[in-house]
């Protein structure tokens, strides 16, 4: 499996163990418990280096708040009516 500083990974069962893209930050055994533990993980998690720089282990991080709901129809005609008013009425 192929790593990124950025926490993005690819795996290629042809390639379980080597950089067959060619441009990766790590590259870490198709199914071993670090690759295991990155996929279930991801993308909360932090990188644990080890004295190489590399990647000996990741911790689990609080997940990033969701965007809020986008606004139904009905509340955006609701403020869209809303605007007209105070327009029309000076």
């Amino acid at each position: 499996m192929i790593v990124y500083k950025n926490k993005r990974f690819y795996g290629n069962s042809d390639h379980p163990d080597d950089d067959w893209i060619g441009d990766a930050d790590f590259v870490i055994p198709d199914g071993s418990e670090l690759a295991q533990k990155i996929i279930g993980l991801y993308p909360n998690f932090d990188f644990v280096f080890d004295d190489d720089g590399n990647i000996s282990d990741v911790i689990e991080t609080d997940p990033e708040p969701l965007p809020p709901e986008p606004p139904t129809n009905a509340e955006l005609a609701a403020a869209i009516a809303e605007l007209a008013e105070v327009i029309c009425s000076g």
